[in-house]
């Protein structure tokens, strides 16, 4: 790989992390404002967002990238189906993996507890 090509990878590398952190406060604060109410371990959620979504976004990047050589439409989409699952499935197993933290008994505020259905 060519150093020009090395470091446009980095910087776009950079690029997608720096989006998917801002990205994922952004997104997850508003469920924060809800989840403090009821779960001790609540300020966990944003940066456990951030991390998320820094993984995510890069592959969100290189889908995105990659798509743009293909030469009919219908691969694209199916490729970029197949990204788009593929960032769901690593985003989502990130998130359940600390909703599962939060979720244990002692983190949830004896106020409300998840069986109640207040969320």
């Amino acid at each position: 790989m060519k150093s020009g090509n090395l470091r446009s990878l980095w910087i776009r590398w950079v690029i997608a992390n720096g989006l998917g952190a801002v990205g994922g406060a952004v997104l997850s604060f508003v469920q924060w404002l809800v989840l403090r109410k009821s779960m001790q371990g609540a300020p966990i959620w944003i940066p456990a967002n951030m991390l998320a979504w820094m993984v995510g976004m890069p592959i969100i990047f290189w889908g995105i990238d990659t798509a743009q050589r293909f030469n009919d439409l219908t691969s694209t989409i199916i490729f970029l189906g197949g990204v788009l699952l593929v960032t769901g499935l690593v985003v989502g197993a990130i998130h359940g993996a600390f909703l599962v933290r939060l979720a244990k008994p002692g983190l949830t505020s004896p106020k409300i507890s998840l069986q109640d259905n207040h969320l």
